[in-house]
């Protein structure tokens, strides 16, 4: 995880992403983040979500996400802050502290 914003991308990355998809999470909402990961990547993919090869699950444990950004069980708001990003397919997923789910393309 880094503290840089979703659209800030490493010295090391390279050829610059685009955003193909940008979509927002309420983490205080009763959803998994990853149901809203799977509509992002659906859409910018342009497959219905069960069609979509391989399952976000067998790429990222998107609990580990809500874990990192969710509410606490009691409640209270997490103080962390920055992104989590990884690779799916040809498409890099970022999701933000704030709720921000990017799907960028090259």
């Amino acid at each position: 995880m880094t503290s840089s914003g979703p659209d800030e991308e490493p010295a090391s990355a390279g050829e610059a992403w685009d955003v193909d998809v940008r979509r927002h999470h309420d983490w205080d909402s009763e959803d998994h983040v990853g149901t809203a990961i799977i509509a992002a990547l659906a859409e910018a993919l342009d497959v219905p979500p069960p069609e979509l090869t391989p399952t976000l699950y067998d790429t990222v444990d998107p609990s580990a996400i809500d874990a990192l950004f969710a509410p606490c069980d009691d409640g209270t708001e997490r103080s962390t802050t920055g992104h989590v990003s990884f690779r799916y397919e040809e498409r890099r997923v970022v999701v933000a502290s704030d709720g921000t789910i990017e799907v960028k393309k090259r």
